[in-house]
């Protein structure tokens, strides 16, 4: 998410330079985007907006590294370019007839090219239980933000992407 976001003059007249502060779970990283990148991508920058920052970096011979912020994805686009499947981890002992109504009208609702998958787990001793791909089913979801949120409204699932 970006945390932090400033716009101030370059060198040059004219010429702006942006200041970056991108933080995930891991911790904080700050860029600076230079005239032509700022100009290129100033529409997608905005606080508290979720991105990936795609970046090319380059070590010169004294060992200083430069990095060159080439593109921000929104989390929206990453879904639909990068999100090949969810898989979500379910208690054997708190799987509940509603859980099979929840997932049925959800698959419904969202139906796309990505698989879902399953994990029945006993949380209780950390075995896995059964795994099963909704997949080969003949189900397979639309992976979206609207999705994501649903399945964390219960707070009764872990997920992951991948």
């Amino acid at each position: 998410m970006i945390t932090e976001y400033r716009v101030q003059d370059g060198f040059r007249s004219g010429e702006k330079v942006a200041f970056v502060t991108l933080e995930d779970y891991s911790g904080s990283y700050s860029f600076r985007l230079g005239d032509r990148d700022y100009m290129k991508l100033k529409e997608k920058l905005e606080v508290q907006r979720f991105v990936i920052l795609k970046i090319k970096f380059a070590q010169v011979k004294d060992g200083r590294v430069f990095v060159n912020v080439n593109d921000v994805i929104e989390l929206q686009e990453a879904f639909e370019r990068f999100a090949k499947s969810i898989s979500l981890v379910m208690d054997v002992m708190d799987f509940r007839p509603e859980d099979l109504t929840f997932f049925r009208t959800v698959l419904e609702r969202n139906q796309g090219n990505q698989k879902l998958k399953f994990y029945i787990k006993n949380m209780d001793d950390d075995s896995k239980v059964e795994h099963l791909e909704v997949q080969s089913m003949k189900h397979s979801v639309n992976l979206n933000g609207d999705l994501i949120k649903e399945i964390q409204l219960l707070n009764k699932y872990d997920f992951y992407l991948n």
